[in-house]
């Protein structure tokens, strides 16, 4: 580890150690009985200390069972006591702290007349409320500045993070959903919501896990919940319309000017909500996430990567978004959504990789990327009651996409022994277009009294996609540093894909007693069409190469059939629910103008369980096992030869078979009654059978034939523990993760089979620090320790650690003035590639705001230290890779901000 992030560490730990010298040198406690009128002592009642002033929480304790409680390491000043139990009233207390602890005798709590169905601390800084498995956070309380937007505030809630790409993890889970009042708001990319809604429109936060339409309308679960978070709006901010416009332009030290600027309209009403947004920039800070691209498009002219901070880039996006309550019991959300993406990636990739028993290698590889996206996509989503216990979900999405790329590669690969074996080029000029588009129907019927119901389940998705290709290629072979021989490829590749998805399924949902069976019927049936065709360019018209020339057709038809129970606690404690499915599947293919047909059967049994259990008011425990099957990717199954790159040609294999997935995922989480400790402990392994793995020739110029092929076991495992708390007397919150994985499998090249194992341990210290409201400062550091292992060949068996350091500083003189300043420190190690380097990515930015928070300027320098780039380290079954990518360098900007009053 350098000196560098060493004195950085230091640095973090001297402020930590410094400030807890500090606070421990002046403590003192307050203690206290809490009783009910009649003198009974009340065990588990809710103790919340507040700062007298601005009613910041300081300190936080429940009382044990003697009714006795203690909330300790206070420092001098005066305070405020909260003591509340569920069912009776809430009481406060002043007193005052000097330098003995404090006895507050006995606490008397009346019984509350109406019997209170949740629990609530009304803190300023960590205000929250529980409700069964949701909590509730209220925004309002938050600190929140007059330019915040959504993902500002969703940062200073305790267990909730959001990270630089605008992913949110929310109780140490990937949040799928954020919601607006409840409904959707613009599909699934919730970067949209987040990077455009201001937080001060936003009245609560509330954090859950959301079944899937199925489960919501049978109330059955079925273990596909998602983890979610719904915005409820402030009654003002539903009165009227409200947005703001954002514009900033600036420069770099070599003077290409850069340009900012997003704007958005809301109107939310009680039964009809619009938005309306657009952005456009070329600061790689697109008001989109790559879900708009990369869930439409899928060519292989986007085979390259769509990272935004990664490389140049310049977007554009305008969307709209309608939701209307029809009724009572109906809902209609609709959007649309234009995205279009500019981007250029200067790139560096080194590899070394395993091609042998004896054979392992070097490779450089460099190259320029540029691509063009434009997508336009259109959703509708529909909830309708049609009567009492007879309703029905649908959703659906359109996409047109075009994409371009222009691709350039060079490419040298050096055999360890005999020195540089073959060098590459290749030009590609790539132009792709997408149709796709998707419709999922659920509709459920009540027949009877008892609750039996009809469910039925229909989905079709459809997608046609025309690419064109234009390849040039240049190989060299040496032999011992002699140019030995060279080839060129010269072709036109035209690809016409065309494919059709159906699925209907029919349940039967009847009650017996206190469980609830269900028999199903299920039949999915696929049809693909794949048609490439080759033409070399040679001196007068384009020749058609019949050799690389096919067709592919593809039919596939799955029967399912099985039964589902679902127990439930009457208390809500636990629930259980199984079943067993059995699976006929068919795959029936021919190849165009080849006498060769693909026709395989397969009989499975898919048996599932998942069960949770509310261990107790603090803690419960999820247990899930799954079996499913894993078809082969189209990609996989094509029977044409992709020689894009003449160093490693790729072929499909049609005789694919599916994979059998065992999946076992065991979840604890743990809270210490409201304390705002937390602790979550997931544990998962799959074992995969009839594996789909590579399988490489080399020959001895190190040129590789790739294709896949159906062989052994998979094996992979994973442990993932996060436990978080705070340091009210601090106003500090901390929290340390781990997560452990580990993926065994295999594969063959040149007929050898090669068993790799790979592990991975990452390690996760995060602190929040807060002052007066003046003062914001969030560290941490994650380490990662990596472990690949090659049965093969050792000698690439490597050890490695990386490590990222971070910190946000953000200080507040005034109400007006804000001056913040972040930095990411990147560390790699030297051990793996000679030439890796530390990347330090330090921003700072000045901001004033004027007439009541209405006007803001902001002065940003970005990347100081001028050394962005986009760096990633991937480990393989046969390879370690570093990449690098030129990305935005030192520039200087001006931005302002106008947010007009309510309309």
């Amino acid at each position: 580890m350098t000196w560098s992030c060493l004195s950085i560490g230091c640095t973090i730990l001297l402020l930590t150690v410094v400030l807890c010298g500090t606070a421990i040198a002046q403590q003192v406690a307050v203690t206290g009985v809490v009783e009910d009128s009649l003198g009974n002592a009340l065990s588990q009642a809710t103790i919340v200390v507040l700062m007298r002033g601005d009613s910041t929480m300081v300190g936080f304790s429940t009382s044990n069972d003697a009714g006795r409680f203690i909330v300790r390491r206070l420092l001098t000043g005066e305070y405020i006591l909260q003591v509340s139990y569920v069912g009776h009233e809430t009481i406060l207390r002043d007193f005052d702290v000097q330098d003995i602890d404090v006895d507050l005798s006995s606490v008397v709590l009346p019984v509350h007349a109406k019997e209170l169905e949740e629990f609530v601390v009304t803190g300023r800084r960590l205000p929250y409320v529980v409700r069964g498995d949701t909590i509730e956070y209220n925004a309002l309380a938050a600190l929140i500045r007059p330019q915040d937007m959504v993902e500002d505030l969703l940062r200073r809630l305790p267990g909730i993070d959001v990270d630089r790409s605008g992913t949110i993890t929310a109780q140490g889970e990937t949040v799928e959903n954020v919601l607006v009042e409840g409904k959707e708001f613009f599909g699934d990319d919730h970067t949209i919501a987040t990077r455009n809604l201001p937080a001060d429109a936003v009245d609560k936060v509330e954090v859950y896990d959301k079944p899937s339409d199925r489960a919501e309308l049978t109330g059955v679960p079925d273990g596909q919940e998602k983890k979610t978070i719904n915005l409820g709006l402030t009654e003002e901010a539903k009165r009227g319309a409200f947005g703001q416009i954002t514009g900033g332009f600036g420069g770099e030290q070599f003077d290409h000017a850069r340009y900012f600027g997003k704007g958005s309209l809301f109107r939310f009403a009680s039964k009809t909500q619009l938005a309306l947004i657009g952005s456009a920039e070329n600061m790689n800070q697109p008001g989109f996430s790559n879900d708009q691209l990369s869930s439409f498009l899928g060519a292989a002219a986007l085979l390259s990567s769509l990272d935004a901070a990664e490389g140049f880039s310049e977007s554009l996006g305008v969307g709209f978004n309608a939701n209307r309550d029809i009724g009572e019991h109906t809902t209609i959300n609709t959007s649309y959504f234009l995205t279009d993406l500019d981007k250029l990636q200067e790139s560096v990739v080194l590899r070394q990789q395993l091609l042998g028993s004896a054979v392992s290698a070097s490779s450089d590889r460099s190259g320029y990327l540029k691509t063009g996206n434009l997508v336009h996509t259109v959703t509708l989503n529909a909830e309708i009651r049609l009567a009492e216990g007879h309703d029905m979900v649908l959703r659906g999405n359109l996409s047109k996409a075009s994409s371009s790329r222009d691709d350039d590669q060079q490419e040298e690969t050096a055999e360890v022994s005999r020195g540089l074996q073959n060098r590459f080029s290749s030009t590609i000029k790539d132009d792709a277009d997408v149709m796709s588009g998707n419709m999922h129907l659920i509709w459920r019927k009540r027949i009877s009294e008892s609750g039996r119901s009809l469910i039925a389940i229909g989905d079709i998705t459809a997608r046609d996609a025309v690419e064109t290709r234009n390849l040039y290629s240049k190989t060299k072979i040496y032999d011992l540093g002699d140019l030995q021989t060279r080839e060129e490829l010269h072709q036109e590749q035209e690809l016409q894909e065309d494919q059709l998805r159906q699925v209907q399924r029919l349940e039967l949902l009847q009650p017996v007693g206190g469980t609830r069976f269900t028999f199903f019927a299920e039949h999915t049936g696929t049809h693909r069409t794949q048609d490439k065709k080759y033409f070399d360019i040679v001196d007068g018209p384009n020749l058609l190469n019949r050799e690389l020339g096919r067709g592919f057709n593809q039919n596939d038809r799955y029967l399912r059939s099985g039964a589902r129970f679902s127990l439930t606690a009457k208390d809500n404690s636990w629930w259980i629910n199984g079943d067993v499915t059995a699976q006929f599947a068919r795959r029936r293919g021919m190849i165009a103008n080849v006498e060769q047909g693909i026709l395989n059967e397969h009989v499975y049994v898919l048996p599932s369980i998942w069960a949770n259990w509310d261990w107790n008011e603090s803690s419960d425990v999820l247990v899930w096992y799954m079996t499913n099957t894993r078809e082969p990717s189209i990609w996989q199954l094509q029977p044409f030869t992709d020689n894009s790159n003449p160093l490693r040609i790729y072929s499909g294999n049609p005789e694919l078979t599916p994979e059998y997935w065992h999946n076992l995922k065991i979840q604890y989480h743990w809270s210490g009654n409201h304390s705002e400790k937390h602790l979550w402990v997931n544990a998962g392994a799959t074992l995969i059978q009839n594996s789909i793995v590579r399988v490489l020739t080399v020959d001895q110029d190190l040129r590789q034939r790739i294709s896949s092929m159906n062989a052994g076991v998979t094996r992979v495992m994973d442990v993932s523990l996060l436990f978080s708390f705070p340091l009210y007397f601090l106003n500090m919150e901390w929290s340390v993760s781990n997560d452990f994985d580990v993926e065994k499998g295999r594969e063959f090249i040149n007929g050898e089979e090669n068993i790799n194992q790979l592990l991975r341990n990452r390690v996760r210290f995060s602190i929040d620090y807060y002052h007066n409201d003046q003062v914001e400062i969030t560290a941490g550091s994650r380490v990662t320790w990596n472990r690949a292992r090659y049965s093969l060949n050792e000698d690439l068996n490597r050890n490695y650690i990386n490590s990222v350091f971070d910190m946000e500083v953000y200080w507040h003189p005034d109400d007006n003035w804000s001056i913040t300043s972040t930095l990411l420190y990147r560390v790699f190690d030297r051990d793996l590639f000679d030439t890796s380097q530390d990347v330090g990515l330090l921003n700072v930015s000045v901001s004033r705001l004027f007439f009541e928070g209405r006007w803001n300027f902001q002065l940003q320098l970005n990347d100081v230290l001028n050394q962005n780039q986009g760096v990633s380290i991937s480990t393989a079954p046969t390879y370690i890779q570093e990449s690098r990518i030129v990305s935005l360098g030192r520039h200087l900007m001006l931005k302002f901000t106008y947010k007009p009053k309510l309309m």
